[in-house]
């Protein structure tokens, strides 16, 4: 599995007024050309979807390549307190897989009498 960090690189060339972690150069150029060949959609669509179907803030995003294409992997923060990791098609942006907590203030399922 090939991952790579990436925000604020990426970040300051597709959406402004995003930041994050730094990306090493050859993943910039990886990711710069995924983009360019039509492979990847643009982090600033990304962002604008997930923000706006699940009602939250995007903390931290990061591309993967893996089984032989691009997945964005998404942790999100919704205005509920939810916590939610979200994996999209980086071409599709179809959600691919979805994992989620329990805001820190309710207890879990299980805990319950």
């Amino acid at each position: 599995m090939k991952r790579f960090l990436f925000l604020t690189a990426l970040a300051v060339l597709l959406a402004p007024g995003h930041s994050g972690a730094v990306l090493a150069d050859s993943s910039q150029k990886e990711a710069r050309e995924a983009l360019k060949r039509g492979f990847i959609r643009p982090l600033a669509d990304v962002i604008a979807k997930v923000e706006k179907d699940y009602d939250g803030r995007v903390l931290d995003a990061e591309m993967e390549h893996e089984h032989g294409r691009y997945v964005y992997e998404i942790k999100l923060l919704t205005k509920d307190g939810w916590r939610r990791k979200l994996y999209l098609d980086a071409n599709t942006l179809e959600l691919v897989k979805e994992k989620k907590a329990n805001p820190a203030n309710m207890p879990d399922e299980k805990d319950k009498d």
